[in-house]
């Protein structure tokens, strides 16, 4: 294997002894050799280390963490990786052996993509094909601009898969990898980052293969997880509000009414009126929580007050004051 393998795979895993084999396997037997195999077992009781220790390949380096969630094991991965460009797999889903091959040549050919995604299969507990699931339709197959996607990303939320994700190396530790205290929404944090500075592709090919296995997977629609959900939802939200895709809201956002010639501060509160307007837990909590950001800074409540008059500190108390009853009622 070369000192520099043009593609570093983190594999990061939990409990996944049934099926960490065949993941790892998929991503051996690509047709793209000159990879490197960056795997974590975050913790794992059930033996997954011992099935890795069995498959012999010189490319795999596993990462053995004695506590479960003790270190971030994508970061970690991220700090040891040596290639140019970054792929994830799930230690229960599988790769076609074309994958990483195909994703490398959208990069070659277009200096401007950030990030390269493929069109996935659903499969079930045995590998076979499942239409009928909860993640139905949650998957984007089409091309679109880079505010296209940071508009669908704000209003509906996240449609790409990590597992199917090919990022450059340089392009993901410019922007800090991931979110460390993000659960679940971590990488669609990510993924709001990178349409803030550059653009997506995605193959429409089914070169992925998600598991989905009933309601077990851990961002499976449960009570506990659609409250988690809408929380990291609304702190993934307050991205919009930040560089870089702070600078690209009047173009996200062209439909929201602006007054003339509005400051990045009159986008962002505009912003947050038209959140308010969505009326979904995460859309509101993310509101109320930038609003009253905003305001505490006098010269910024003197500005915004000038412009949207103190009716807008009235419906900033009202949605503090009812958001509780929203999530309970939502989740």
């Amino acid at each position: 294997m070369a000192k520099n393998p043009i593609i570093s795979v983190i594999l990061a895993s939990y409990n996944h002894v049934r099926f960490v084999g065949k993941a790892l396997k998929s991503v051996l037997n690509q047709s793209i050799k000159d990879i490197e195999v960056i795997v974590v077992d975050d913790g794992s009781t059930d033996g997954t280390s011992e099935i890795i220790d069995g498959i012999k390949d010189l490319r795999i380096h596993l990462l053995k963490l004695k506590e479960n969630r003790a270190i971030h094991p994508r970061n970690l991965a991220l700090s040891f990786a040596k290639g140019k460009y970054i792929a994830f797999q799930n230690s229960d889903d599988e790769w076609l052996e074309t994958k990483l091959e195909k994703q490398l040549e959208i990069f070659e050919k277009n200096k401007s993509i950030a990030a390269c995604f493929t069109a996935v299969k659903i499969i079930n507990e045995n590998g076979w094909e499942q239409k009928e699931t909860w993640v139905r339709g949650m998957f984007k197959t089409e091309n679109h601009t880079q505010t296209e996607w940071l508009r669908h990303f704000f209003d509906y939320g996240n449609c790409l898969a990590i597992a199917s994700a090919m990022i450059k190396k340089n392009t993901i530790l410019k922007l800090g990898g991931f979110r460390e205290s993000l659960v679940q929404l971590s990488d669609f944090d990510l993924w709001i980052r990178l349409a803030g500075i550059g653009n997506f592709f995605i193959i429409p090919e089914q070169l992925t293969k998600i598991r989905i296995i009933g309601y077990t997977n851990f961002s499976a629609p449960s009570g506990e997880a659609l409250r988690r959900n809408e929380f990291e939802f609304a702190e993934v939200l307050e991205r919009y509000l930040e560089k870089p895709v702070s600078k690209l809201l009047h173009n996200i956002f062209k439909d929201i009414p602006t007054p003339n010639n509005s400051s990045e501060l009159i986008y962002s509160v505009s912003l947050i009126r038209y959140a308010w307007k969505i009326n979904t837990p995460h859309h509101r909590l993310f509101a109320n929580k930038s609003f009253g950001k905003l305001i505490d800074d006098k010269n910024k409540r003197k500005i915004i007050v000038e412009i949207f008059g103190s009716d807008i500190i009235h419906k900033y108390i009202y949605n503090k004051s009812t958001i509780e009853y929203s999530l309970k009622t939502t989740v």
